[in-house]
């Protein structure tokens, strides 16, 4: 197996990007043709993202220990990255000794201000009562139940406000 000559920083932020680096030339890949003339080069192949996703899945299996999972998908911008993942979490259950319990639904997330200071989260559910379960939001910027905030550079908790059971 071949391994990089540079050894990864080990501060715990996976790839790290270089804000010099050039990209993968254009040439290496193939795109769609609409495409061509807008994009100049490729930061993260397809590849790498598909690879993170299934280190991410290996990484919540070994944090839960094998036990139930209820998905929460993030809808609009989450759904792809939510479906790679659960399939993932699928694979590994199914080639493991231990049978996982996956439930998935589906939710939005509204962020709104109450003051110039204080940013509060609702996850509006309509699959019934999330709360005393074990679950993992699924999209691209959550982590751990965290929302990391446009407009400030420190994370704000994900709390559930409202459950819909229409």
């Amino acid at each position: 197996m071949a391994r990089s000559s540079e050894k990864a920083p080990d501060n715990g932020r996976g790839v790290v990007i270089m804000d010099d680096w050039p990209g993968y030339d254009l040439n290496l890949f193939t795109y769609p043709q609409h495409y061509y003339g807008d994009l100049e080069y490729v930061l993260i192949p397809h590849g790498i993202v598909v690879d993170r996703i299934e280190r991410l899945a290996k990484d919540i299996m070994k944090d839960i220990g094998y036990s139930d999972i209820m998905v929460l998908c993030v809808l609009k911008g989450g759904y792809k990255f939510c479906a790679d993942l659960v399939e993932h979490l699928k694979n590994i259950s199914r080639n493991s000794d231990h049978f996982v319990s996956m439930k998935v639904d589906f939710i939005r997330l509204k962020s709104y201000k109450l003051h110039a200071r204080l940013k509060r989260t609702s996850i509006p559910h309509r699959g019934g009562p999330v709360s005393g379960q074990r679950y993992m939001s699924s999209c691209a910027p959550l982590k751990r139940g965290y929302v990391q905030s446009a407009h400030s550079p420190f994370p704000h908790p994900v709390s559930v406000t409202r459950i819909r059971t229409e």
